[in-house]
């Protein structure tokens, strides 16, 4: 899996604005027609957003409609960005059996899993944290070594006064929260701030 894609946006002239927006997760073309024309229609229109960042599960188990999706995205008059879920991976039939679903289609199609930029003052970043059991439908929250070792990175590399946001979709179970928040605290001798909400662990170190 890719890591590492850290990008700098323009700044906005103002207060950062941001949308934070749950888990579409449309099952079909219709579906995402009904998506087109509510909540990505009134995300077009809204003149008081600078960045809009997807909280998981643009789709639900159907990747063919990423594509779609992802023009969708770019209609935006914003930046976006968007972290993975569960339903956005690859669901291989029998005839591959035994492959694991993954994040081929994601990545090709809407942007890395693990993606770190900068949009005025703050970092964000934006993780994976779907590990799959090996069962069907089997997930829990946490992040790989090497995904750690990414994080480690970017946080050695963000200046000490700058804001930085870590998203992802699942909730971490509490020893990868503790970890994480041990990982955080020793980049810098900072606070940690903690905000828990529906589908999503928000770590913001100030």
């Amino acid at each position: 899996m890719a890591l590492g894609l850290i990008l700098v946006l323009p700044a906005p002239a103002q207060r950062l604005r941001v949308a934070f927006v749950g888990d579409p997760q449309v099952d079909n073309e219709t579906e995402l027609t009904y998506a087109r024309r509510s909540v990505y229609q009134e995300l077009r229109k809204r003149q008081d957003v600078d960045l809009a960042i997807f909280l998981g599960d643009l789709v639900n188990d159907n990747p063919s409609l990423l594509p779609a999706t992802r023009a969708i995205l770019d209609s935006l008059p914003y930046n976006w960005a968007c972290v993975p879920g569960n339903h956005d991976r690859d669901v291989y039939t029998a005839s591959v059996k035994g492959k694991p679903r993954d994040m081929a289609s994601y990545s090709r199609i809407i942007h890395t899993p693990d993606t770190a930029f900068v949009q005025g003052s703050v970092q964000f970043i934006m993780m994976d944290d779907v590990l799959l059991t090996g069962g069907s439908a089997g997930y829990w929250g946490g992040f790989r070594d090497d995904q750690k070792q990414w994080l480690r990175k970017v946080l050695d590399q963000t200046p000490q006064d700058r804001l930085a946001v870590l998203e992802d979709a699942v909730q971490l179970v509490e020893d990868q929260l503790n970890n994480l928040q041990k990982k955080m605290e020793a980049a810098e001798p900072q606070d940690v701030e903690q905000t828990r909400c529906v589908g999503v662990q928000r770590a913001v170190v100030k």
